[in-house]
C-alpha cells in the first residue's frame, strides 16, 4: 500500500496469511503473486484488487509469516475467483508450495 490510511472502500477484504516461508522464498512469494494477477485481475468473473502483500520481520527466523490482503466488491466476486485463469492457478498453486500452511479469513466493511 502508499500509505497507512485505514481501509475505507466497502466490500469484502480477504486476509490470507501464509506459514512457514522461508525467509530466501518471500522474493518468489512476491513474484509469484505479480505474474498471477497479470491474468487473476483481468477476469470479468469478479470484481477484485490486491491491497498489498506483507513480510512479517522477524530476524534470525529461518521462516515466517506472510500476509496478502485483496479487496473483493462482494462476497460472490470472493467465491468466483477461487477458480481463476489456468496460468493465475498453476502461479497461486507454485506460491503455496512455498509454505507450510494457509488460511484466508473474509471480513466485510461496511461504510
Amino acid at each position: 500500500p502508499p500509505d497507512d490510511r485505514p481501509l475505507t472502500r466497502p466490500g469484502i477484504h480477504v486476509f490470507r496469511f501464509w506459514e512457514g516461508v522461508r525467509d530466501g522464498d518471500c522474493a518468489t512469494v512476491a513474484q509469484l503473486s505479480a505474474r498471477a494477477w497479470e491474468t487473476w485481475e483481468r477476469d470479468d468473473a469478479y470484481t477484485s484488487e490486491p491491497m498489498g502483500l506483507f513480510r512479517y520481520d522477524q530476524p534470525g527466523a529461518p521462516e515466517g509469516r506472510m500476509l496478502l490482503l485483496t479487496w473483493y466488491d462482494n462476497l460472490t466476486s470472493w467465491e468466483r475467483s477461487r477458480t481463476p485463469h489456468p496460468e493465475a492457478a498453476a502461479n497461486f498453486q507454485r506460491r503455496l508450495a512455498l509454505s507450510r500452511s494457509a488460511i484466508a479469513y473474509a471480513t466485510r466493511l461496511i461504510a
